[in-house]
């Protein structure tokens, strides 16, 4: 993921890490280390001071880029998290998961975390497969959420309600982004 102005870039990998690198000369600014397990989704604030990763280990993290502290893990997906976003104001976090692979267990949830203190304050059922993407509207009032079960469902970011759900896929839905403003 590249920070939005463009200057660093965000990787995660099966060692356990994310790591940050400057765009322009290639080098390793820093090495988030703290899952337990494989970083299997990131996402920059809008504002690019933050970093939010999803791991196998099923926990969800926001650092802070500048210092690489972790100050909040978020608890509560009963499987892997294979999908985060922060919201347009960086006020909150979307965080999607399915099995995890060691346990077998699963919610096929995607979670709505208030960033700063790393509370759940929604989780939205209605997926049956992996959520693998979360993205919201560029002006925060909807969220989408892309599965394995072959549909992406639009959520209200009001009520939290799925407005509708689109399901003409013939496969499981990998990736969804909204139009920006």
């Amino acid at each position: 993921a590249f920070s939005p102005d463009g200057l660093l870039i965000a990787t995660g990998s099966t060692d356990c890490t994310a790591m940050v690198w400057d765009s322009a000369g290639g080098t390793c600014l820093s090495v988030l280390d703290k899952h337990a397990e494989a970083v299997t989704a990131l996402q920059f604030s809008n504002d690019g001071a933050k970093l939010v990763t999803g791991s196998r280990d099923g926990t969800v993290r926001v650092w802070h880029v500048e210092n690489a502290a972790c100050p909040q893990v978020f608890r509560g997906h009963a499987g892997s998290v294979r999908a985060v976003c922060f919201s347009p104001s960086g006020a909150l976090v979307a965080s999607g998961s399915g099995k995890s692979i060691f346990h077998g267990l699963g919610d096929f949830a995607v979670r709505i975390w208030e960033a700063a203190t790393g509370r759940c304050l929604h989780c939205l059922h209605g997926h049956t497969q992996y959520v693998w993407s979360t993205c919201f509207s560029p002006d925060g009032t909807l969220l989408a959420s892309a599965s394995g079960d072959r549909t992406v469902r639009i959520w209200s970011t009001e009520t939290w309600t799925c407005l509708r759900t689109l399901e003409d896929h013939g496969g499981p839905v990998l990736s969804v982004c909204f139009l920006p403003a």
